[in-house]
């Protein structure tokens, strides 16, 4: 939060639909933490963990609707500007830290509209080629049945993003692209948060 503040120190942030100084907000609990960071996966349609603009904007237009284009826009610049190396990207914990900075909430259903939009968006970028071998085919059908049954279900969203994240690591992307299976220490950081 202080870097919010120290970024912006004049800043003011947005609850429920109202402005108020940042420097009254409430701290960021670590279950609040991971409902954000989970849908800053959820919205991150790629898996690159890069926000574009574009990403960014259906994250917040999804959790709160009444989020501007220009408050939105200001959203994504203090975002960027949390980030220690001055802007380039913006990791899940800037994202969730900014957004509860302005009073988004990622509750369970939230994350899960996110989800469904996304999973949508990404049908057009499965890649037939990194499913060739039966193994791989039958790898891409559980993991795809388990998306569709836990955006029915709504029970999990943590193991929905995750189950997500995994396919599109590995069934996404073009043939140049070096997206792969996600390594053992990206899945160990998966589970650890």
């Amino acid at each position: 939060m202080e870097g919010v503040i120290e970024c912006n120190p004049h800043k003011e942030v947005r609850t429920a639909g109202k402005l108020k100084p940042a420097a009254k907000a409430t701290p960021l609990s670590k279950e609040e933490g991971l409902e954000l960071e989970a849908l800053f996966v959820a919205g991150d349609a790629n898996q690159d963990g890069v926000l574009t603009f574009s990403e960014f904007r259906e994250i917040l237009r999804t959790a709160d609707s009444t989020v501007s284009h220009q408050i939105a826009l200001r959203m994504f610049r203090e975002t960027l500007c949390f980030m220690p190396d001055g802007g380039d990207s913006i990791s899940p914990i800037a994202f969730a830290t900014v957004a509860h900075a302005h009073g988004i909430k990622a509750p369970p259903a939230v994350v899960f509209n996110l989800l469904k939009k996304t999973w949508l968006q990404i049908q057009d970028d499965i890649n037939l080629e990194k499913m060739k071998d039966d193994e791989q085919k039958h790898d891409a059908e559980e993991l795809k049945d388990a998306i569709e049954e836990t955006l029915k279900s709504q029970t999990d969203p943590a193991l929905g993003v995750q189950n997500f994240r995994k396919f599109v690591l590995t069934f996404c992307g073009g043939k140049g692209e070096s997206q792969g299976p996600p390594s053992a220490e990206e899945g160990a950081d998966d589970e650890s948060e």
